[in-house]
């Protein structure tokens, strides 16, 4: 590191932008490169594998189609790279990272370079380089960068969040008009189309305020209040955009912190199972979570998805009133800071945390702690600690004389990013598949049933009942209450052929009172295997209407209708499913067009039926008799000829093929087909009508006027009779 750098005066050191940008994404790739192949994890599979919209929706239709219609936008891009693949997700996440760890080390070496204060003014590209760093490789990063969905939700609200900081700066710093007005015309447009990445945007005109008084304006109240309207204008066009992608932002701030909610299945953050989480009691847990926030940017040990920690008994309780006695002694201390002027920096990466995390404390949500929350507001809380690094190692390199005392000081500086890098290495492991990541979590907190149940889920996608039905009974006993472990025992014992024990936990289940779509399709699969097919029937329309995109139930329910020869019920249900997912369709597709074929609806039926595989027999034959009935007779030899040659003892594909050679002139293979056929002639009335034509065509007039007067006298279906009368008459 040493190489890289050029001593300034006696300490500080100046690093080129071009260097430090290249040193960061270095350390980045290094470190997130081997994640790329890394699978999906929890709320992975809702939001991407389950998503209806990912495959069939167009670019155009998703712009400004939801408050997170930007984060779609990226999915869709992931979803182009990779396809259903974890690869193309994780690529864009990484570039979304490292160019907002650029951004971090952009905006910080901008505002340390014209702050008034000469330690941070002559330090600056130093502190915004390990800034940078710590922002891109620090462990606690992992919980968002290498979360998919989270990063691709979150981290792009934080890539926006910081690109708006850096472009309004630059406006504000800007010395020429022209300039100026460009700038701000950029900034508001990035600002509107931030908007669609995620509802924590709205901390940007907070965050735009505390970096203009701290750090530009320096507390100089006059020279801030000239920017006011700059301020006012940027609040306007955001709360218009908000508006634009749907979100009632009065709605929110006015409704959204009464809301009582219940716990998230197996994962009870109240006293008990039966209390909802209150709004004034979850607000003041907010002390003691913010402090863990805090903390774990200090002492990164221990980091976990799941913490196990439980809202608060009572405002007096003791693990309210010591933190928030803290707290208020911490802001009390920030406010003289600000009074005085003094380490403005300081008081700007503590207000930057806090402005992100307050609002957050305000609304309930049914999850207490998310690590990953933090990614906005670690950009301030990397700023104090990259601070406190060189600081520190300034103060500690001041013993050792000479200019050895430089390359210790750079040695030491890269040595703490390397543990960093290191230590974020090894917390990213864990996010390598379902089975790790869930291990990890019951391991460090064994008291969590939703991590016991998500592990079993693990070892039953791998056919290990035996560790499976140990890991959810597991979570049963922690959470009697909890339905969704049930619904997987009774699952496992069906497969075991234990349909009593299934049987049991599909009660137990029920009586849970979850409303869980799996567990309706379970008992659906339950209830068709034992032969109680209405049963069947209702439980998979329950599943369906609780969650309307499951592809499973849907495809349950179809086959059952369709079995059932209930095609018209078969053909809306296939559509609607179409309109929810238009890739990795083909068994309803092919549900679809037998349905269509069976109530003689040719044209749809071809027209779905080329959708599909014509290799296999039972499609050949469909499409051949689609063809054949639209009159592309010579089109349809091809494919009736491929189910024959697979079912040369169908009587079927013999008959339609031997229609298919006669009306091309093949009349010799045409009656060896319609010979096939003799003993069906009830079934298939046309069969020696045919068999006449043929033998006309093939010059053989004696045999073909004695089976047309046979048949005058025999048949009984009064078309055949007729056809033959009005033949004989031409022979």
């Amino acid at each position: 590191m040493n190489g890289l750098i050029k001593k300034i005066g006696n300490w500080p050191y100046a690093i080129t932008p071009a260097i430090a940008m290249s040193l960061l994404s270095v350390l980045t790739l290094v470190l997130y490169l081997p994640t790329l192949h890394y699978g999906f994890v929890f709320d992975d599979y809702p939001t991407i594998l389950e998503y209806p919209h990912m495959h069939n929706t167009g670019w155009s239709s998703i712009f400004f189609s939801s408050s997170r219609w930007v984060a779609r936008m990226l999915q869709r891009l992931g979803f182009a790279i990779g396809g259903m693949q974890p690869v193309g997700f994780r690529l864009i996440n990484l570039v979304v990272h490292l160019a907002t760890g650029i951004l971090v080390y952009v905006l910080i070496n901008r505002l340390c370079s014209q702050l008034k204060q000469s330690w941070f003014k002559e330090r600056a590209s130093l502190i915004a380089l390990v800034t940078g760093a710590l922002f891109l490789v620090h462990p606690v990063q992992t919980q968002t960068a290498t979360y998919i969905t989270q990063m691709g939700t979150e981290g792009v609200a934080g890539f926006f969040a910081v690109l708006v900081v850096v472009l309004f700066v630059a406006t504000v710093l800007s010395g020429n008009l022209m300039r100026k007005a460009a700038l701000l015309t950029v900034t508001l447009a990035i600002a509107y189309i931030g908007c669609g990445t995620k509802e924590i945007i709205v901390v940007l005109p907070g965050l735009l305020v505390l970096v203009d008084a701290l750090l530009i304006a320096q507390g100089d109240v006059m020279t801030f209040f000239r920017r006011v309207p700059l301020h006012l204008a940027l609040g306007c066009v955001m709360f218009y955009g908000l508006g634009r992608v749907g979100m009632d932002v009065k709605g929110v701030v006015h409704e959204a912190p009464k809301v009582e909610l219940p716990n998230n299945r197996g994962n009870i953050v109240t006293q008990t199972f039966h209390e909802t989480i209150k709004p004034n009691l979850y607000r003041w847990s907010q002390p003691k979570i913010l402090f863990h926030y805090l903390g774990i940017f200090f002492w990164p040990v221990g980091l976990c998805f799941e913490y196990g920690t439980k809202i608060v008994k009572s405002p007096t309780a003791h693990d309210v009133l010591v933190p928030l006695l803290m707290w208020l002694v911490l802001v009390a201390t920030l406010a003289w800071f600000f009074v005085r002027r003094a380490m403005l920096p300081l008081v700007f990466g503590v207000s930057w945390f806090l402005a992100v995390m307050l609002p957050r404390a305000i609304a309930p949500t049914q999850e207490l702690i998310c690590d990953y929350k933090t990614y906005i507001a670690s950009v301030g809380i990397m700023f104090i600690l990259a601070f406190i690094v060189i600081y520190a190692l300034e103060r500690g390199a001041e013993f050792i004389k000479g200019a050895v005392r430089q390359q210790v000081f750079a040695g030491s500086l890269a040595a703490f990013v390397c543990v960093m890098t290191i230590s974020a290495h090894v917390r990213n492991r864990v996010w390598s598949d379902e089975q790790t990541f869930w291990t990890d979590v019951v391991t460090k907190v064994p008291g969590r049933s939703r991590a016991y149940n998500n592990l079993a889920i693990a070892y039953l996608v791998k056919d290990d009942y035996k560790q499976a039905i140990f890991l959810f009974e597991e979570a049963v006993r922690i959470d009697k209450n909890y339905g969704e472990p049930h619904v997987n025992l009774a699952l496992i014992y069906e497969r075991l052929g234990d349909r009593q024990k299934a049987a049991q936990h599909h009660e137990l289940a029920l009586m849970s009172g979850e409303m869980h779509p799996q567990l309706f399709y379970n008992l659906g699969l339950f209830n068709k295997n034992g032969g109680d097919l209405a049963l069947a029937e209702k439980a998979f329309r329950q599943a369906i209407e609780i969650k309307n995109f499951y592809p499973q139930a849907r495809f349950e329910l179809a086959q059952l209708l369709q079995n059932s020869q209930r095609y018209a019920e078969v053909i809306p249900l296939c559509e609607e499913t179409f309109q929810l997912q238009a890739e990795s369709t083909y068994p309803f597709m092919e549900l679809y067009a037998t349905a269509l074929f069976e109530i003689n609806d040719t044209k749809r039926a071809k027209k779905a039926l080329m959708r599909l595989d014509a290799r296999d027999p039972k499609i050949a034959f469909m499409l051949g008799c689609c063809l054949l009935d639209d009159g592309q007779t010579a089109d349809s030899i091809k494919y009736l000829e491929i189910a024959h040659t697979n079912n040369r003892h169908n009587v079927s594909v013999a008959y339609n093929f031997g229609q298919a050679l006669m009306q091309t002139a093949q009349y010799d293979r045409a009656l060896d087909m319609l010979g096939r056929c003799n003993n069906v002639v009830d079934q298939m009335p046309f069969v020696p009508y045919f068999k006449a034509r043929c033998l006309q065509g093939l010059g053989r007039k004696v045999e073909t006027k004695e089976l047309l007067e046979n048949i005058v006298q025999t048949t009984k279906h009064p078309v055949v009779r007729s056809n033959a009368l009005a033949f004989l008459k031409t022979i």
